[in-house]
């Protein structure tokens, strides 16, 4: 079905049947769909099995449409980052748990109310308006579906939304909820407030070698130098091997001319139409134009037709089914009107309000661009070719230097690199291709193993080694004690802020007033815009803004800000309270809320399903499908992936 899909993305067949599908997953089954596929599964809800097919085709889906969304395609690895696979295989658990209650309850739908509702889908009416079996079957079969398939789906969809129509149609929420829903999204907060500099706290002394020592032992996580790893790579990839393939000036040629359309645009003209129901009325109208008492619009306009009505819009030749209205309306100058054109259907009045010529790309404009993409496309049997070159001498036991240098490609190592690209001094190092990638790999491999190449997501491949391991080291307190000192120092002046904006707020909560405070250390006090709890400010942590939320009116507190060099002592000046939602804002609200507790009552209720019932994941299946397995394992490619 995915590759009818794919296939036939563009047509219309294809675009109906995903309209049905839009809900993800909504209308399938998962007891009956592959009765006659190999049931490997990758879960077992109580007695109901998961084939790993149906898996495959959501992951897929799933990473088409975000790989639409960036505009790129997502790799199986970015997949398991972004948590796809595990989104996919929660849902169609849910499904199964659903449909095992369902049978639990002898839930179900007959055969007639089935029929019923196809004939009432909209997309699979005919030209009449009514039901097509021709158009129901075209579009199973465009999309690798038969009748039982659908109707089994439709079926267990069913019996899924007699249960959750029963959790989500009938929650009421209380009107004080809704209340203090909107008090909690809208409630406006003002505050007073000054900034405390470091330079208000008293001078740190010099630290005793006992208290360095002992803030050493207490962060010896921050003194440790990573693991570090030892790699070498080789890469073959497309577009170095495309900057070494020759393509003559016969083949650039015979690409141009088999693919001249590519190269050139037809002309385009903006055709504007009036239609006559006979000739004798068209040249009536003609003859008003040509003496100037009546404009082309204004024959329009007689004819009750607005702006829109006339466009037949920008076409080319082959836009224009009717012969005699194509050379007509390609024959005129622009903003001329044609004399009658006895059309197939009328007798038409044309008009041409704008020119497009036509244009062509000269060979020696396009052949630098043909160049490279035959070059491109040449590489990556090059890349192949290389692979299997490179993976015979790999099984012969020649190292992946020596590889390299047999066929002239570089080989690329790193001394000591960690896990997050960074080298012993902190330094950040971009000396590997597929950095990212490699680094991943690396770091789940141990010396010496022979790994499988990684692929990029230009079709290239990089095989990589790792040399050498370095084991993650404590620095011994000599070596690093001046920035212990350092770091300690940070720490104290952090803990008397701190300390002395407590101290602040303490004189504020027994009656002395913020200004006198602040006045007192010469500092200046401002006040805020009335600010929500979702708000953001430049002058105001949000620790502080999330405080002030918790605090009443004449309230006090503090907060750090994000470096930890100032802190803000600040009131609670103003609470504003929206006023009272109308009618119409409420009922919206509180709509908006219901289908979030359902939403949550739903999901409660499934998972207690999956607990009733059981679940067991075929793991080593789910790693194998999604790439997952054990680094040096041959993954078998089967299927969608």
């Amino acid at each position: 079905m995915l590759a009818a899909l794919r296939k036939g993305i563009g047509g219309w067949f294809a675009k109906i049947f995903i309209g049905l599908l839009v809900l993800s997953f909504a209308v399938w089954g998962v007891a009956d769909i592959f009765g006659g596929y190999g049931r490997r599964s990758v879960a077992t809800v109580g007695e109901t099995e998961i084939p790993y097919e149906l898996f495959q085709r959501g992951l897929r889906n799933q990473m088409s449409a975000l790989g639409a969304r960036l505009g790129r395609a997502l790799t199986l690895e970015e997949a398991r980052t972004l948590g796809l696979d595990r989104q996919v295989l929660f849902t169609l658990i849910q499904q199964a748990a659903l449909e095992n209650q369902g049978t639990a309850l002898n839930l179900g739908i007959s055969d007639k109310a089935i029929a019923e509702r196809i004939v009432r889908e909209p997309n699979f009416k005919g030209v009449s308006g009514e039901f097509s079996p021709t158009v129901f079957q075209q579009l199973l079969q465009a999309n690798g579906m038969t009748e039982e398939m659908y109707v089994s789906q439709q079926r267990q969809a069913y019996v899924r939304q007699q249960l959750t129509d029963t959790l989500t149609s009938a929650v009421d929420l209380p009107k004080t909820f809704v209340r203090a829903a909107d008090i909690y999204r809208n409630e406006m907060r003002t505050v007073k407030y000054f900034q405390l500099p470091m330079d208000k706290i008293e001078a740190i002394g010099e630290p005793t070698a006992q208290a360095l020592q002992d803030y050493y032992e207490s962060k010896k996580s921050t003194y440790t130098d990573p693991e570090f790893r030892k790699i070498g790579v080789l890469a073959v990839v497309p577009d170095d091997v495309a900057k070494t393939i020759a393509v003559s000036d016969d083949d650039l040629k015979r690409y141009y001319e088999g693919r001249q359309g590519d190269y050139s645009s037809p002309e385009k003209r903006h055709v504007l139409q009036i239609s006559f129901p006979d000739k004798v009325e068209a040249e009536e109208a003609y003859k008003k134009i040509e003496s100037g008492s009546s404009s082309y619009e204004d024959i329009a306009k007689e004819r009750g037709l607005s702006d829109d009505d006339l466009k037949l819009g920008l076409v080319t030749r082959t836009d224009l089914a009717d012969k005699a209205i194509v050379e007509a309306a390609f024959t005129l100058a622009k903003d001329a009107v044609s004399q009658p054109v006895a059309g197939e259907l009328s007798t038409v009045l044309l008009k041409v309000s704008e020119i497009e010529p036509a244009t062509v790309t000269s060979f020696e404009d396009a052949k630098e661009g043909i160049r490279k993409q035959l070059a491109k496309e040449r590489s990556l049997e090059q890349v192949l070719d290389l692979h299997n070159k490179i993976e015979d001498e790999r099984a012969n036991g020649t190292p992946l230097a020596e590889i390299a240098k047999s066929i002239s490609v570089k080989y690329m190592t790193t001394d000591a690199i960690d896990r997050n690209g960074r080298g012993p001094g902190g330094q950040t190092l971009e000396t590997l291709p597929g950095q990212a990638q490699i680094l991943r790999e690396a770091f789940n491999t141990e010396v010496n193993v022979e790994t499988d190449p990684v692929e990029t997501q230009d079709q290239g491949l990089i095989w990589y080694e790792v040399l050498d391991i370095i084991p993650q080291k404590l620095k011994t307190f000599e070596q690093v004690r001046e920035v212990v000192a350092k770091d300690w120092r940070a720490a104290e002046e952090r803990s008397q802020l701190a300390s002395l904006s407590q101290k602040l707020v303490d004189r504020a909560r027994k009656g002395e007033k913020l200004d006198e405070i602040a006045s007192d250390l010469d500092l200046e006090v401002k006040q805020s815009e009335p600010f929500k709890r979702s708000a953001k400010s430049d002058d105001l942590p949000a620790a502080a803004m999330a405080q002030a939320f918790a605090l009443s009116e004449s309230g006090y507190g503090s907060a750090s800000t994000e470096d930890g060099k100032t802190r803000v002592v600040f009131e609670v000046v103003a609470i504003d309270q929206p006023q009272t939602l109308g009618a119409e804002a409420s009922d919206a609200l509180e709509n908006s809320f219901a289908r979030q507790v359902a939403e949550d009552f739903l999901v409660q209720y499934v998972t207690g399903l999956s607990d009733v019932f059981g679940v067991i994941r075929n793991q080593p299946l789910i790693d194998e499908l999604t790439g997952a397995a054990p680094s040096g394992t041959a993954l078998p490619r089967r299927g969608l992936f």
